[in-house]
């Protein structure tokens, strides 16, 4: 029997019915066998690929570079940024045009054959330190009114290639989601005189079921309404209105516990597709007492059939209550790819 579940950050709805993953599948259906098991694709792939344009020593094929972060070691750097050749939109249809915004990929490490849960923390550190420098960048943009910053992980999370990479996109509008989640924030303030997400987190800690780690300046938890199996919310413990302003030791906390959330994945779900979503909060002065920012990691396990897209209802095979435990059993130190 399926539960009706709303996210009260979001307002979005989910059905949690862990019976639906006893549903038969065929054999062929290779969906059914990987919706908690290892994504195959990274095994026997190369430090270097030279067709891959993310590569060291194929920057022939890229973009112009923005800015990259210093190596001690061959090929001189850690994570850089560039252009997408490829983008959404961009700054040269203008500040009125139609399509402005702009479009920046992170390539976050020279190895062709490392993922998130593979870094060390201090290459995480460097990748964060990376975001937030792009991200800043990208909101000071003329006619920018808000910024995505995301990864996709594997092919069945959107990803074009398997060199592990981010984006950050700025945008001239006000994504209608990001508004909605500002609404609800800003209302529930102006009714209580808190911010939704301290009190919602306070909820979860106190409850506790669906708390998977917490550290002094963040929790990881499934969220009550996942729409995914083995969904994660990392969220700042102390109120933080926008990505922008988070201080240095908040970022360098922020590293470690996505540190722990994607290798706690991967002990669970093994080499999995995923998206990693940050939820930017706002940079607006009038916002900063409603505001708080988040990431979530959603595995992309399940792909939506015609009741999801036809309501906007996730139907979540699992219990966020079970997957929190077995990420709070997995192993968080130690990656699975040695």
């Amino acid at each position: 029997m399926g539960e009706l579940r709303q996210d009260r950050i979001t307002g979005e709805w989910s059905i949690i019915a862990p019976e639906r993953s006893k549903r038969p599948h065929r054999p062929e259906d290779s969906s059914a066998s990987t919706a908690h098991g290892a994504n195959k694709s990274r095994e026997g792939v190369a430090a270097r690929d030279p067709a891959c344009p993310f590569c060291p020593g194929d920057e022939y094929m890229l973009e112009p570079i923005i800015e990259e972060t210093p190596g001690s070691e061959a090929p001189g750097w850690q994570n850089r940024a560039v252009l997408n050749k490829y983008p959404i939109l961009s700054s040269t249809h203008g500040e009125q045009g139609a399509g402005y915004g702009n479009h920046e990929v992170i390539i976050e490490t020279p190895r062709h054959d490392l993922e998130l849960a593979d870094f060390s923390p201090a290459e995480m550190a460097a990748l964060v330190e990376m975001w937030h420098r792009r991200y800043r960048a990208a909101l000071a943009l003329p006619g920018i009114r808000s910024v995505q910053l995301f990864r996709n992980c594997g092919s069945a999370a959107g990803a074009s290639l398997k060199h592990a990479h981010s984006q950050v996109v700025a945008l001239p509008i006000a994504p209608p989601r990001h508004e909605a989640t500002l609404s609800r924030a800003r209302t529930y303030h102006a009714e209580t005189g808190n911010c939704l997400i301290c009190a919602e987190l306070a909820r979860e800690l106190d409850e506790g079921p669906r708390v998977v780690e917490l550290t002094d300046d963040f929790a990881l938890l499934v969220p009550y309404a996942a729409q995914s199996p083995l969904e994660q919310w990392i969220v700042p413990r102390r109120h933080s209105p926008c990505f922008s302003v988070a201080d240095a030791p908040l970022r360098g906390a922020l590293g470690m516990s996505l540190l722990s959330a994607v290798r706690r994945l991967a002990s669970v779900a093994g080499d999995c597709a995923y998206n990693l979503v940050l939820e930017p909060g706002s940079s607006l002065a009038g916002d900063s007492a409603a505001a708080h920012w988040s990431m979530r990691l959603v595995p992309a396990t399940v792909t939506p059939g015609g009741f999801e897209l036809g309501s906007g209802i996730a139907a979540n095979p699992s219990s966020p209550e079970d997957d929190a435990l077995r990420l709070c059993e997995a192993p968080a130190c130690t990656s699975v790819y040695g």
